[in-house]
């Protein structure tokens, strides 16, 4: 996938640049019964040369209470979750450090996270926090909280909204939009196509501003 997307002055018609990401995991049940599930996992991820990966365990506690942890062990140059919601934001810089443009120091890593699950999924909100292990103003955090609507509730439309945040050093920076990402997505399905009303708002920290997206998205789903 092009990190440029076409509307980056530094691409010209005779670059080629695209980021390929490659890895695989495992998944293997430990305990399932009504009260608890819980599954040991993890992956090994080749990015370009730089490589990374994780062990972990999660599962869910009285059928609605999800949980996960997680130890990451990253290359340098290695970014766990390339291609995430702020993906849009960061591309260029993501490709940066994937082409060895700019160096970043490995580092071991932590994720934990839980949340909330009900009436089948219909509803759910999940809240997951990560960063390296150490202090300091270059070992911050970041937080990525979510909540989804299932098409069980209204048949044939189903939504979620996405806050993503970066930089985290005080409890109220979690509450600070500055280098956060904030989106939702709303799905019509009507037999095989899915319309999806997309939108988000950006704090882009290049330009020290916020930005707002919006637009349709059409699919076909062949479930």
């Amino acid at each position: 996938l092009s990190p440029y997307a076409g509307d980056s002055p530094a691409l010209t018609p005779d670059d080629d640049a695209f980021a390929a990401i490659w890895g695989i995991d495992f998944f293997q049940p430990i305990v399932q019964n009504p009260v608890a599930t819980m599954a040991a996992f993890g992956d090994f991820v080749v990015q370009n040369q730089h490589i990374g990966s994780m062990v972990g365990f999660g599962g869910k506690l009285f059928s609605f209470l999800p949980y996960t942890a997680q130890v990451r062990f990253l290359g340098a140059n290695f970014q766990p979750a390339y291609f995430d919601r702020s993906y849009d934001l960061y591309r260029i810089s993501k490709y940066e450090i994937y082409s060895n443009q700019v160096s970043q120091d490995g580092s071991i890593g932590w994720l934990a996270g839980t949340g909330i699950s009900v009436f089948d999924g219909a509803f759910a909100f999940s809240a997951q926090v990560s960063g390296p292990f150490g202090t300091g103003s270059d070992v911050l955090p970041q937080l990525e909280a979510g909540i989804s609507l299932g098409d069980s509730i209204i048949p044939g439309v189903s939504a979620e909204a996405f806050y993503q945040k970066k930089e985290i050093q005080t409890f109220s920076d979690i509450i600070n939009p500055t280098n956060a990402v904030i989106g939702a997505r709303i799905n019509y399905q009507s037999g095989p196509a899915v319309i999806s009303l997309l939108y988000d708002v950006r704090y882009d920290p290049i330009e020290d501003e916020f930005t707002v997206n919006s637009g349709l998205e059409t699919a076909i789903s062949l479930n």
